[in-house]
């Protein structure tokens, strides 16, 4: 059975302060002079900082296909006040199950971002009818990501 095709792609995702939009190779260029080249953010994620804005075009072009494709949903983490690009955010859905990942960039930390944009899609994720998990993946040390997940769960999502 094809799951992917049970999913409702939305164009853009929007909480109070941020809007999350698909990836569009525009954006290569703040990722890649913001937290991409940041240790501080870089050292939580599964990659290195990329050596040139080639890499980082290439990783946003790769985020445009599989958006195209349905095989995972990344949006770019806006902030509405100022259209300021914060990050990425990106949910991979395998049969019933959905996983997230989140980064962003290390001057917007611990200003309650990561809450809103991770609330928004865990909620768009579990309004689908074949998600039955969500899995959000951070860092242990990241404190502040794995309350806000503790209580998304307690708030009746099943992640």
């Amino acid at each position: 059975m094809d799951f992917t095709s049970m999913v409702v792609q939305p164009r853009e995702l929007q909480t109070a302060r941020l809007r999350m939009r698909p990836p569009r190779e525009v954006g290569a260029e703040a990722i890649y002079a913001g937290n991409a080249q940041d240790e501080r953010v870089a050292s939580y994620a599964i990659w290195s900082p990329p050596s040139s804005i080639e890499i980082t075009l290439e990783f946003m072009r790769r985020r445009i296909k599989v958006w195209e494709e349905k095989s995972a949903y990344p949006w770019a983490i806006n902030r509405i006040r100022d259209n300021c690009l914060l990050g990425t955010v990106e949910i991979r859905i395998q049969r019933h199950k959905a996983d997230l990942g989140t980064m962003i960039a290390w001057p917007d930390w611990s200003k309650g971002y990561a809450a809103e944009e991770v609330q928004s899609v865990v909620k768009w994720a579990i309004e689908q009818p074949r998600i039955m998990r969500v899995c959000v993946h951070c860092a242990t040390l990241i404190t502040n990501l794995t309350h806000i997940t503790t209580r998304a769960a307690c708030q009746g999502f099943n992640i």
